[in-house]
This record gives C-alpha cells, structure tokens and sequence, in this order.
C-alpha cells in the first residue's frame, strides 16, 4: 500500500513539474529527434537488474516523497550515441509506474536513455523515452543508420520471450 501512495504522492507533486521528471514529457516523434535529445542511444540486452528507492524533496512544497527505480545493466551490441568512457556494458535506470519502459533481464532493447539535472552522472530511460523491444526497433535501425559502434545481427532480434507464448 505504501509504493502506492508514494507513486499517487509523487503523480500529484508532478503536475507543475519540469519534463524531465516521470510522468512529465513530450516524447520526440522521430528516431533522429530522439537520438539528439538522448544522452545513450544504443541496442543491447539486459543482463541484471536491481531495485532501489531514491528520496526526492520538494523545494517548493517542503515535501519529501519516494521514487522507485529499477537498475539495468545492459552489454551493448551497437550503438550510436554514448556517454565519454562507456564502451560495451552501460547502467540504465527505470521508473517503477509512471509508464516507463518494462525491461526484462535476458531481453535485448533500443534504449534511448538521458540524464537529468536532478540525477547527474545517471542514465533514465523514462516515460519519454522511445525505448522499445530490439525486435520493434527495424524503423529505428533504418532511420538511424550504421551505428558508431558495434554491429546489429544480420537476422534481427528474436521477439522477447514474455510476447513468444501468447497468440
């Protein structure tokens, strides 16, 4: 019950809130947008997570709340855009709610992840970002073009095992 009322007590304090906070955002509409608003763009599959919850404040209202995140490490595949000094593996961090990405570990995805003014030196791919299945991504493959680095799988990505089993 307490996660529930933390993500309704954050929703509220959200309402005037700047874009890069969850739950505030206008995604760009193509891949090249996305690509220049991103800080990461890259393919790769996660191979661990780990949940956290952070405590924001409210300088305005004098108010603390919780925000619950997911940590995502992912080995890279190709990619074409990355932070100085990241090479093959990278963190990534989600939302838990506030309709940001479902990552699944084992799974491979089109990540565009950014940083924020209130989390310097981290990596969100949250409800603005495009991020999507690797096996979705061709539109983004083909808009974006030869990655900087890495190649992507002559035959594509397989479809993520949770959408396999149903019809």
């Amino acid at each position: 019950m307490i996660p529930i009322l933390s993500s309704l007590a954050l929703a509220a304090l959200l309402a005037g809130a700047p874009r890069e906070l969850p739950g505030r955002c206008m995604p760009p509409s193509t891949p090249m947008e996305s690509l220049e608003h991103a800080s990461a763009v890259f393919v790769g599959r996660v191979v661990s997570q780990r949940e956290s919850t952070r405590i924001m404040r409210s300088e305005t209202r004098n108010e603390s709340f919780e925000v619950q995140e997911t940590e995502h490490t992912f080995v890279i595949d190709a990619s074409w855009k990355l932070p100085a000094g990241v090479t093959d593996t990278v963190r990534i961090w989600t939302y838990v709610g506030f309709e940001s990405p479902t990552l699944h570990r084992g799974e491979d995805y089109m990540v565009y992840a950014s940083e924020t003014r209130f989390f310097p030196g981290r990596l969100y791919a949250g409800n603005c970002s495009p991020t999507t299945a690797a096996s979705r991504a061709s539109e983004d493959f083909a808009a974006l073009g030869r990655p900087i680095r890495g190649r992507l799988p002559v035959r594509g990505y397989r479809q993520p095992a949770s959408r396999r089993n149903t019809p």
